[in-house]
């Protein structure tokens, strides 16, 4: 007959004992737990022992193996993301990202301290808004942009305005250019003979004339646009410039001559631009000669924000 057992039963063939949750019940004798048709669990850890009585010797048990998932790849891995800051542009936004996304770009709106509804538009249209609790200026917009393409694995960024100045179709053109020919940072020219006519009035364009000039000489090819917010970066520049950037107004003259000096590979594609489809634009007269002055300084005096030289 068979006796109830009060207390846990040892399983285990190992010194530490592991006891079973329940009482369980086992058999004095191997006839008489064949005559009832009990199952012999053994009440020994010594496997001799187990087997003089005739008893089924479980297994110790053994914890199973955990099985190596790889990680998912991030998100942007092989894909280009739009960087777009914007401040006060609702009236356009919404146009300008529902173009991109209609060509299938990830969006990532920067919304520098709006007080009108472009969040909104920039959400309702298929962007990722990333809002800013108050007013960086274009630099620092464009730096949190550069930081987000690069957390969540984009190896090319292409920088867009908001205010419907750039056509979707340009994008393609400038990663077309980039992925032909390796390049870094490339630039969507307004002024190229491949250009459509882009009016800037004159005190504006001399000043541009002579920053292409100094940037040309900086990145040892011929620049035209060295001003232009249409722009494509690709890592590993897009990494140095998500670790440091610039705060000042009109970033993208130093940024494309600290970039130069540090060795990555520049080059620019023409393309056409419009004029901007609503609000007002923040350059004027006192602008573009303090955007001179400043882009004199960073040339002759050697001065920029720190980045990284490259490395092939």
């Amino acid at each position: 007959m068979t006796t109830p057992l009060t207390t846990p039963v040892t399983m285990s063939t190992t010194s530490n004992p592991v006891r079973a949750s329940n009482p369980v019940t086992t058999s004095t004798s191997t006839s008489e737990a064949a005559a009832t048709g009990s199952a012999v669990l053994p009440t020994s850890t010594s496997t001799s022992a187990a087997a003089a009585t005739g008893s089924a010797v479980l297994p110790a048990a053994t914890a199973a193996p955990v099985p190596v998932v790889s990680p998912e790849p991030p998100a942007g891995r092989g894909r280009p993301l739009i960087v777009m800051p914007a401040l006060n542009e609702a009236a356009s936004i919404g146009s300008v990202v529902a173009d991109l996304r209609a060509r299938g770009f990830d969006i990532a709106v920067i919304d520098d301290g709006s007080t009108d509804a472009t969040a909104a538009e920039a959400t309702s249209a298929g962007a990722t808004v990333l809002p800013l609790p108050f007013n960086l200026g274009i630099g620092g917009a464009l730096r949190c942009g550069f930081r987000y393409a690069v957390e969540h694995g984009y190896d090319v960024v292409v920088q867009v305005d908001a205010d419907g100045q750039h056509r979707a179709e340009d994008v393609d053109r400038l990663l077309a250019a980039r992925q032909a020919d390796d390049l870094h940072l490339v630039i969507g020219s307004r002024f190229t003979a491949a250009s459509d006519a882009y009016h800037v009035p004159g005190l504006r364009r001399m000043a541009m004339r002579v920053l292409a000039r100094l940037a040309s000489r900086s990145a040892g090819t011929t620049l035209t646009d060295a001003s232009s917010g249409l722009r494509a970066i690709a890592q590993p520049l897009l990494g140095e410039f998500a670790r440091s950037y610039t705060v000042h107004y009109m970033d993208s003259f130093e940024a494309l001559v600290v970039a130069a000096r540090a060795g990555y590979r520049i080059g620019e594609v023409p393309v056409t631009m419009h004029q901007r489809a609503a609000g007002h634009s923040s350059a004027s007269p006192v602008a573009a000669l303090v955007f001179l002055a400043r882009g004199l300084v960073v040339t002759i005096a050697h001065l920029g924000f720190p980045i990284r030289p490259f490395r092939a």
